[in-house]
């Protein structure tokens, strides 16, 4: 507007006033970028940190997969090979004989 009413009729005094408010106008649009320009910075570093943590973290996942899957092979024979060996020859032999003198409280009788 200024500089329009400059082309219409010059003024030295408006001149002036105009060459000034051109310089604040372009401090304060330096100011505003050299600030988005910082926020954008952090924003990028931070966006960065996040990849590389990510990425830490899926290396590990991975490594602790691997250390799971070495410590016990699938194809690894669990237990002991062969079965465990015998039991007790002739087998347990069974309740005490006669039975239990006076058959048991609630209803069976001795001798079973």
């Amino acid at each position: 507007d200024l500089s329009e009413s400059q082309q219409i009729d010059y003024d030295d005094d408006a001149a002036l006033d105009l060459k000034k408010a051109t310089e604040m106008v372009h401090e304060e649009d330096a100011a505003a970028v050299k600030k988005r320009n910082e926020e954008e910075d952090k924003l990028r570093k931070r966006a960065k940190e996040i990849k590389k943590a990510r990425e830490e973290a899926r290396e590990e996942a991975k490594k602790q997969k691997e250390s799971e899957s070495t410590s016990m092979p699938e194809d690894f024979p669990g237990g002991m090979p062969g079965g465990m060996p015998g039991g007790m020859p002739g087998g347990m032999p069974g309740g005490m004989p006669g039975g239990m003198p006076g058959g048991m409280p609630g209803g069976m009788p001795g001798g079973m």
